[in-house]
């Protein structure tokens, strides 16, 4: 009896305890479930049942895809940053009267420059560090404003580079450009390339070619080259001559 007394308690006991073990069993199934669940809704939330993040071969596409997509972006958005940056130029200066009031006013701007925006005969140079071709014609330019440059007669060199940019390769350099100076001026450059007379070239897409030369006297063109030639050094002598 004692053994059958004992054997039933032990009995009792193993159903309190698998019941109990089944209890916390089911409990945390449920948990877990709900866990799953609520994660699962969240990350359907962020991330579509369509999203490439849950399909590994869209995942592929999208990372040869979408570095594509972002060049193209940024393309598009340095194209259009520059022509509206053309059109605001062109507005700006198509409210003036003589072609070369905006290189007077950008002159009346300038603190060692103000007093030469009377000149009547302004010789411009277009031209960078960095270009080869404005190099070489350096010391024949030099010859010119040596020989004609007078109180009614500017020369005058336009780059978009920083001051200090161009002293860094001046001091590099044996020919010292003897134009005087403008700097960081690239609407004023814009504004000069859509001068070309060029016939043939359709507005908005005048070629920007380093560098330019420009002669206007009294507020009209005289001349228009781009590209370093020795012709061009002659037809400016001959042009500075005949107004002299």
């Amino acid at each position: 009896m004692a053994g059958s007394f004992y054997s039933s308690k032990n009995r009792i006991g193993s159903r309190r305890f698998s019941s109990a073990s089944s209890l916390q069993t089911n409990y945390f199934r449920k948990f877990t479930r709900n866990k799953t669940s609520i994660a699962r809704r969240r990350l359907h939330f962020y991330f579509p049942d369509n999203s490439p993040f849950l399909h590994p071969k869209k995942n592929v596409r999208m990372k040869t895809k979408y570095p594509i997509v972002v060049a193209l972006i940024f393309i598009v958005f340095l194209v259009m940053n520059n022509k509206i940056t053309e059109w605001k130029t062109f507005r700006f200066y198509n409210q003036l009267v003589n072609i070369d009031d905006p290189i007077r006013k950008e002159l009346e701007r300038d603190e060692f420059l103000s007093d030469e925006a009377g000149a009547q005969t302004l010789v411009l140079n277009l031209w960078a560090t960095w270009c080869g071709p404005c190099q070489k014609e350096i010391p024949l330019l030099n010859k010119l404003v040596d020989k004609y440059e007078n109180e009614n007669t500017l020369f005058l060199s336009i780059t978009d580079e920083t001051e200090k940019d161009v002293e860094k390769w001046v001091e590099l350099q044996k020919n010292e450009p003897r134009y005087f100076p403008l700097y960081e001026n690239k609407r004023l450059m814009n504004y000069l390339f859509q001068l070309n007379p060029k016939p043939g070239i359709k507005k908005g897409r005048y070629p920007e070619l380093l560098p330019t030369n420009i002669i206007i006297h009294n507020g009209k063109l005289l001349l228009f080259e781009q590209g370093f030639s020795e012709e061009t050094i002659i037809k400016m002598d001959s042009i500075l001559m005949s107004i002299h």
